[in-house]
């Protein structure tokens, strides 16, 4: 049985809801209005970074563990290599620019059970 809901936003952030929620959209919506926010100097602006071959690409992570934003390799590569002794950073700081750009105008594109 399912647990929960992801919904996908067009700049690749992430949220998931319970199942069952009768208006996923609308929930994931109003959860990134509240969490997703990025606010320098507090913990809504930091975030942590997998990164995820099987995927095709890299998770930013947020401070909310229902948020996140994928970051494809190749919106990644044209970033350039990674900055020596701070590994992925500048992919990091794009997640949280496209997470920024889903709080500022939320479109849904998708959304999947699990």
């Amino acid at each position: 049985m399912t647990t929960q809901q992801t919904v996908h936003f067009q700049h690749g952030t992430r949220v998931r809801v319970p199942a069952g929620t009768s208006d996923p959209a609308r929930a994931a919506c109003t959860l990134l209005q509240q969490e997703g926010p990025v606010i320098p100097g507090t913990d809504q602006a930091d975030f942590d970074i997998s990164e995820r071959p099987d995927l095709g690409g890299f998770v930013v992570h947020t401070h909310h563990p229902d948020i996140d934003t994928f970051v494809p390799d190749d919106l990644a590569a044209e970033l350039g290599p990674p900055i020596p002794g701070w590994g992925h950073i500048k992919v990091g700081l794009l997640g949280r620019r496209l997470r920024a750009s889903d709080v500022e105008a939320p479109m849904v594109v998708d959304i999947t059970d699990g």
